[in-house]
């Protein structure tokens, strides 16, 4: 709550959604947890909550949450459409690129040189520049987007946001429902096995 509504400035409300973001990960900000021991037994996580509730801002909040937690940590997000990813991570990499003054004093080493001018990875995916040696071994970004159409095997995940692939496009429609099951089995795979998915 106070990551979102103090330092990012967003329109949480103690309530519902308090409420909600306790359903989250409680990250250890020190990262003497390591991230697959931070849940034992909670793995996956679906929010039936109604449209219009801040689900997806709630969301944002926490994938930033988990990038200041754990600055090597690998995060998918899939959704529906290639737009409507793209728009999502580009919140994400506005909070690192412009951050709020409240947001740069605290985490300044996640944040891009304001003098550089320059922006965090693509439209598709970034790394955050505090990621340490060993987290810059790995393959994958800091956050990557993907689509039911773009799925690429071989890459490995922390954590895997599911997010709108049942939408007004396709929601009517049995043989894209059916689809979208599809979708979401052949995303299962690139979940390291004792990562999470939201």
């Amino acid at each position: 709550m106070y990551l979102g509504s103090v330092v990012l400035g967003m329109d949480f409300q103690e309530i519902p959604h308090r409420h909600l973001f306790s359903h989250f990960l409680s990250k250890d900000p020190y990262e003497r947890t390591p991230i697959y021991d931070i849940s034992l037994v909670v793995k996956k996580r679906m929010i039936l909550w109604p449209r219009g509730t801040f689900k997806t801002s709630a969301i944002i909040v926490e994938i930033v949450q988990l990038i200041l937690a754990y600055p090597n940590i690998r995060i998918c997000f899939l959704t529906g459409g290639e737009a409507l990813a793209k728009r999502q991570i580009a919140r994400v990499k506005r909070i690192f690129e412009n951050p709020t003054p409240q947001f740069r004093e605290l985490f300044d080493e996640f944040c891009i040189n304001p003098k550089m001018r320059r922006q965090l990875g693509n439209a598709h995916e970034f790394t955050v520049p505090c990621r340490s040696s060993s987290g810059n071994t790995l393959a994958e970004p800091t956050m990557a987007i993907t689509t039911a159409k773009s799925v690429k095997a071989g890459s490995h995940y922390d954590v895997i946001f599911v997010d709108d692939l049942v939408n007004e496009q396709n929601y009517k429609d049995p043989k894209q429902l059916e689809k979208c099951k599809q979708d979401y089995k052949e995303i299962v795979p690139l979940l390291a096995p004792d990562g999470y998915m939201y």
